[in-house]
């Protein structure tokens, strides 16, 4: 059954059957049943697919974090199968961004899949990265769809997660979402295959846990079978998302442009809480403001809003939206690393690989000093490694699903007028290290936030 869903999924993904696939894989029932499943594919040579295992230590639970990647480790050399550790230190990560450790967790988590499938890739075969398969699985999905529920999310959000998403620089396969975790539990004890559990799974401390434990039972109590009326609602949300994208089209374009709105995209619309909500998640708002913003286009109030990126305010016919001033830029001096708040580096012979979001190892003897560091703006551009040719950062920007506020936090580290990193996002690969790599320049970089906490 496993199997067949897996064929069926990457099939409907549109992957091709010679593009690498990156399982990541916790060790947990959900991701051990996709692992498996995907071994038995391997033994039929009509289905079989090349792939590997990525396991992310996340530091957040000592000795048993560290089982749980030996324990993967251990399944992988016995089933032959390349296996990839990845280590980071999320409490870390959650102190220096000003989230949740979970929050943390998930981001370094997706930016080490992006790394190693980058690695994986086949440019030569057209595919310049790895798919990522994860094993979320229906009731995750419920799960993710009550969450949105409760924090007021879009139609998008309360949609759900898609079988394939391509919002970041790979494709990610989610291809067990049709199936239920009593479906993949029961698909390992039939074959005597064994899991590890996850004691933060079950800690109330977590939103998501307590839908899971106290929420969705009562909810089946009161209820019982509730589950696929609201998939059914999930479905139409996602169409009348996709139904009104057309109709917000040019207000959309207009927040790309960073121009005037004229008030008649809200007042004449027939779905002005969708245009409120895109502009106020476009300005980071949040969608908690979307009935004031309606209130001031509608003439109801007279006092501009204000995030902490941009500021909103009706002048005659249109809507305002001025992008708060920037940090001014500042200049880099190679040998006073010290000399500056944000960012800091050295230089080395000899070097190990840093995944961390918020370091870049660039190949030193491409470095023209000084640098400069500065907030991005309309109309940069640069080659990023991994992909083909020169790229908006806008565009990448966009294709990470960055929100406003991340955009307009955005920094990059420019050499000579050519952008070397945009901060947290990418390397140029005019800068990336090479096998003709001398002298590397590690950068790690500091929020306002982190400098603050210190």
């Amino acid at each position: 059954m496993l199997e067949n869903a897996i064929e069926s999924a990457l099939e409907r993904s549109e992957v091709p059957r010679d593009q690498h696939l990156l399982l990541g894989v916790s060790g947990g029932a959900d991701s051990m049943a996709l692992l498996h499943a995907c071994c038995n594919l391997r033994k039929d040579p009509l289905r079989a697919r090349d792939f590997s295992v990525v396991h992310v230590e996340h530091g957040l639970r000592g000795e048993a974090s560290l089982k749980d990647a030996e324990f993967v480790r251990d399944v992988c050399e016995e089933n032959s199968v390349p296996f990839h550790l990845v280590q980071v230190d999320a409490a870390e990560e959650a102190q220096q961004r000003g989230g949740g450790v979970q929050e943390a967790a998930r981001h370094l988590r997706y930016a080490a899949f992006g790394r190693l499938a980058q690695t994986l890739g086949s440019p030569i075969k057209g595919d310049s990265y790895a798919a990522v398969l994860t094993a979320h699985h229906a009731d995750d999905q419920l799960e993710t769809r009550m969450l949105h529920l409760m924090r007021g999310g879009s139609l998008r959000g309360f949609s759900g997660m898609a079988l394939r998403s391509d919002e970041r620089d790979y494709p990610l396969v989610r291809p067990l979402l049709e199936l239920t975790r009593a479906d993949l539990i029961a698909a390992l004890k039939a074959h005597n295959l064994s899991w590890r559990e996850d004691a933060s799974n079950d800690d109330p401390h977590y939103l998501r846990s307590r839908i899971r434990h106290e929420l969705l039972p009562l909810m089946r109590d009161i209820r019982p079978g509730f589950e696929a009326p609201l998939a059914r609602l999930a479905v139409l949300a996602a169409e009348a998302h996709g139904a009104a994208l057309p109709a917000l089209a040019p207000l959309h374009e207009l927040l790309e442009k960073g121009a005037h709105i004229p008030l008649r995209l809200f007042t004449d619309s027939a779905t002005p809480h969708l245009a409120a909500d895109s502009v106020a998640r476009h300005t980071g708002l949040g969608a908690k403001n979307n009935e004031l913003l309606l209130k001031l286009v509608r003439r109801e109030a007279h006092t501009p809003l204000q995030s902490p990126t941009h500021r909103l305010i009706v002048k005659g016919n249109h809507l305002e939206i001025m992008k708060l001033l920037a940090p001014q830029a500042e200049t880099l001096n190679k040998n006073a690393p010290e000399a500056n708040a944000h960012l800091t580096w050295n230089t080395a012979s000899d070097w190990t690989i840093d995944c961390a979001a918020s370091t870049a190892q660039l190949d030193g003897e491409q470095l023209d000093w000084p640098l400069q560091l500065r907030t991005w703006k309309a109309g940069d551009r640069f080659h990023p490694l991994g992909m083909e040719g020169s790229q908006k950062v806008s565009d990448l920007l966009n294709r990470r699903g960055c929100s406003a506020e991340q955009k307009a936090g955005t920094l990059v580290l420019e050499s000579a007028g050519k952008i070397a990193w945009v901060v947290g996002v990418r390397i140029s690969a005019e800068f990336a290290i090479t096998t003709q790599t001398r002298s590397v320049t590690t950068f790690t970089h500091k929020t306002s936030q982190d400098l603050a906490a210190e």
